[in-house]
């Protein structure tokens, strides 16, 4: 019982590789995604994702009877929602030196 939860990390380590490598395979093949697939893709349940319509929040196609996702689109949307860690935020503000006197 004690070696259960040691193990337990380990599969779901290798879980999250596989889930990466499926990604992957997806976005590097295919430029369309449907909506099942798009929500994978970010992370969110399918019905996060039809908010995210409804609020225009992601761009989308809807070709024919099927809304499609580009996957380009995607990855600029999950780029765009980035936190940005404080390290980070401080190396992109230069702060104004003020000068006292001449």
């Amino acid at each position: 019982m004690e070696n259960l939860h040691p193990l337990l990390n380990e599969i779901c380590l290798r879980l999250e590789i596989i889930e990466k490598k499926l990604e992957s395979n997806i976005t590097s093949t295919k430029t369309e995604l449907n909506a099942q697939e798009a929500a994978d893709f970010l992370g969110i349940k399918i019905k996060t994702l039809y908010q995210y319509n409804h609020k225009k929040l992601i761009k989308y196609n809807k070709p024919l009877k099927f809304i499609e996702y580009n996957v380009e689109e995607l990855k600029k949307f999950k780029s765009r929602n980035e936190i940005v860690s404080n390290d980070e935020l401080k190396k992109s503000i230069n702060p104004k030196k003020r000068r006292h006197g001449k």
